[in-house]
């Protein structure tokens, strides 16, 4: 339902507003990600030095080795931290699914600031628990309140539903969505440096929680002094005789374009099937990969990173269902590529493929199910949409892992592919883009008694307008003027002879020469009646005379004195010369450019000491062409003479040999150039040649300060070259590694064997011994042994 009308500047406040709250939020929420494996193991190290069988912790791992066992596939006990985390998150996910119903109706009731507030009050002692949490129970506590009193999400996704029409609210979403990128990319990070902070003993992630927990207040300080309430008013309704009084009508219900039903069923299934995902996600890039958790979060950051670009420069600018197709599709092929995943250059392929999901799916659905909820009830509709998406997220993982272990990755993720083909078929079988209700005209909110009040008062104020017309007239002798005189028909209409006829001309006719009113029936001449105010700047542009400068166009008259706009084309012959008279012409102008001919300058026998010479050998015969460009007086003896100073250089071996830069070349009065045509191809750029005394003078003594600093300057240059060479064949010989790896498994399980290790002898589930050879040296004068079966090779040594 369209939103009620909201101020460009407020708006813009109240965005801000919930950017930087709900940014703060997500910071301190994802401190405690990266911390889950450091934090659980700490506090089991410590229950299991007190001893205690029956507590909570204790319990709960008897629970997780039971249904590990129950798999025919052992799973390590190195997964033990990482399935308890896990279990966390579903439970907190579970108690937001009971939780977010209620807030978002208690935000209708209350508002959406009384509501947030109340919920940053829970979130404060949630954090304050984990501050204080020296045992697991402590902790557990923290992430049950938590879990029952986060709503800064749902409440801002309403809130910005609150402040936006239709044609805003896939943007504003967006920029929601945006919140969460850039959270999640940098707050984990945040949170593990934070962490290798000790300040308490009997707590050592007490310095993150207490972070986290100023962050929470210092967003709590700020919404209540700068978040004003958003819950949209009742509308104002018109009264019965026409005008707008403060009366709240109810409004007529709207048809929804997409059922809610519908909406929560796609949210819900897709969350259930990409957070399984997601929960896989490190221990798929274990197994294939070997990555350690500094791979892994780089892989996440840069998910993060691309899914926030993508929602500032995209998504904002989708419609929300196709926002929503474009993720879907992306996931699906993401899911298909997982099952088949044999390199790392897919690998982040697949990374990307996510990221484009992340940043348009919820998105796109939090913006329907927002435009289907009514004002009235939109934080209940859309607590109700986040809870359904919440269950899911407390089941994927569950549901999602034990498939992986139990049947494998090819076939969980195929199954996985297949549900989210499910979810493409509800999103382009199912939904459908919304309606825009905003944009229809507001008369279907009046009752027919009022439109026909608003009718009947229109036409009082026309016959009133009429009436005072037809006095106006009387004093000064006009015959009033009857709208429905036959004298006055309509358009298209032929009027009577007698109509038209001499006879009937009133004595008052205006005559627009007399300036006198009195004349003139009281009417204002021609020359007094003014344009429109919306043409009094117009002007008129006779475009046949105006000249295309390329920066704009220009007349004579606006530039009289300018001659560039009539300068002839230099290249071309002018129609009033011949032939003969255009070849002088440029010869002519090819020896003024030189300055050579009639056009070098002349010599004073008179003022000998003012004539410039050669500095090599005093001759007046120099390159006037030369001492114009370059300031250098030489004639061209000299310049043959003397080739180690005053030979030119390329800008290319001007960079090269001396290290010089572009903006240093391109510095007429640092280094000036003489410029010649491109010997390689015409249409190339023309040549900068360098004088090369000056090239040198300004290199050894103002940059590098002499030869051996440039030679020192162009060694490291090298040694640097050189290690970033071997850097990469480095990379690139750890990549192959990792592909035999991978290869050699796969070659294994294809054979009927169990799987094995690196060396060992595929499909015979032995161990592979090596047969050398005779060592032969290389080329570099090494010694090297090559296995007689596997054709490995090895590198000896001798001391």
């Amino acid at each position: 339902m369209a939103s009620t009308p909201v101020l460009l500047t407020q708006r813009k406040k109240i965005l801000r507003v919930i950017f930087i709250s709900l940014l703060l939020d997500l910071i301190s929420f994802t401190f405690i990600l990266p911390l889950y494996p450091r934090l659980l193991e700490f506090y089991r190290n410590r229950e299991a030095a007190d001893s205690s069988s029956n507590s909570v912790l204790h319990r709960i791992f008897l629970g997780l080795n039971t249904y590990k066992q129950s798999f025919s596939r052992p799973i390590s006990d190195r997964y033990d931290i990482v399935l308890l985390g896990g279990a966390l998150g579903s439970l907190f996910s579970l108690l937001q699914a009971i939780a977010s119903p209620f807030i978002g109706s208690l935000s209708d009731k209350y508002g959406r600031r009384t509501a947030l507030l109340w919920s940053m009050a829970g979130n404060i002692a949630s954090v304050a628990l984990w501050v204080a949490a020296t045992d697991f129970r402590t902790f557990l506590a923290s992430r049950i309140v938590g879990g029952l009193s986060e709503g800064n999400v749902q409440l801002a996704t309403a809130m910005a539903a609150d402040i936006s029409d239709e044609k805003q609210r896939g943007s504003t979403m967006a920029l929601v969505g945006a919140c969460f990128s850039i959270a999640f990319t940098f707050g984990p990070a945040l949170g593990a440096a934070l962490a290798n902070v000790e300040t308490v003993a009997a707590n050592p992630f007490a310095t993150a929680a207490g972070f986290s927990l100023l962050l929470i207040v210092v967003e709590t300080l700020y919404l209540y002094l700068y978040l004003p309430e958003t819950r949209p008013m009742s509308r104002p309704a018109a009264s019965p005789n026409g005008s707008i009084s403060k009366l709240n009508l109810p409004s007529k219900p709207r048809s929804h374009t997409n059922s809610h039903h519908l909406l929560n069923a796609t949210h819900f299934i897709f969350i259930l099937f990409f957070s399984g995902m997601e929960f896989s996600f490190p221990f798929m890039t274990y197994d294939l990969f070997a990555y350690t958790s500094a791979q892994s979060g780089k892989l996440l950051g840069f998910m993060g990173l691309l899914a926030s670009v993508l929602q500032g420069a995209v998504t904002r600018r989708l419609p929300p269902l196709r926002a929503v197709q474009t993720g879907v599709v992306a996931c699906a092929a993401s899911f298909l590529l997982l099952g088949r995943l044999t390199t790392e250059a897919g690998l982040w392929t697949v990374a990307s493929l996510l990221a484009v999901t992340t940043a348009t799916v919820v998105t796109g659905l939090n913006t329907l199910s927002s435009l289907e909820a009514v004002e009235s009830e939109r934080g209940g509709k859309m607590g109700n949409h986040r809870s359904w998406g919440q269950v899911g997220r407390a089941l994927g993982p569950l549901l999602f892992c034990t498939l992986y272990w139990w049947a494998g990755r090819e076939v969980a993720y195929a199954i996985g592919s297949a549900g989210m083909l499910g979810v493409g078929a509800l999103v382009f079988g199912g939904l459908k883009a919304p309606q825009m209700p905003g944009y229809a005209p507001p008369a279907s909110s009046l009752t027919p008694e009022q439109v026909k009040r608003i009718e009947i008062n229109r036409l009082k104020a026309k016959a009133l307008r009429d009436q005072r017309e037809a006095e106006a007239r009387k004093p000064n002798g006009v015959p009033p003027f009857k709208r429905s005189d036959s004298s006055n028909p309509a358009v298209s209409q032929k009027r009577a002879h007698s109509a038209i006829s001499t006879s009937n001309v009133p004595a008052t006719l205006r005559d627009g020469r007399s300036k006198d009113p009195a004349k003139n029936g009281g009417f204002r001449p021609l020359e007094d009646i003014q344009p429109a105010r919306n043409f009094t700047k117009y002007v008129e542009y006779d475009f046949s005379k105006m000249t295309d400068t390329k920066g704009g166009f220009l007349t004579a008259e606006d530039d009289p004195h300018n001659k560039a706009l009539y300068a002839p084309n230099a290249e071309e012959k002018p129609a009033h010369m011949t032939l003969k008279e255009w070849e002088r012409h440029q010869l002519l102008r090819s020896l003024r450019e030189r300055k050579e001919g009639p056009f070098e300058p002349g010599l004073s026998v008179l003022k000998k000491g003012e004539n410039k010479t050669c500095r090599e050998c005093g001759s007046l015969e120099i390159d006037w062409k030369w001492e114009e460009i370059f300031a250098c007086a030489i004639c061209n003896a000299c310049k043959d003479k003397f080739p180690e100073k005053y030979s030119l250089l390329t800008k290319t071996e001007a960079r090269e040999d001396y290290l010089l830069t572009d903006p240093e070349l391109k510095d007429d009065e640092l280094l000036p150039h003489l410029e010649r045509p491109n010997p390689h191809k015409s249409t190339w750029n023309n040549m900068m040649l360098f004088l090369r005394y000056q090239v040198e003078e300004y290199a050894f003594e103002k940059k590098w300060g002499s030869a051996e600093a440039l030679d020192d300057e162009f060694s490291r240059r090298e040694k640097e070259k050189k290690r970033r060479k071997e850097d990469k064949f480095k990379s690139k010989l750890q990549e192959l590694k990792k592909k035999t790896r991978v290869d050699a498994y796969r070659r294994s399980r294809k054979a009927g064997g169990g799987g094995g290790e690196f060396g060992d002898e595929i499909g015979r589930g032995g161990r592979h011994t090596h047969t050398w050879g005779r060592a032969v040296e290389n080329a570099e004068g090494v010694g090297v042994k090559t296995c007689m079966e596997c054709g490995m090779e090895v590198e000896e040594l001798e001391f």
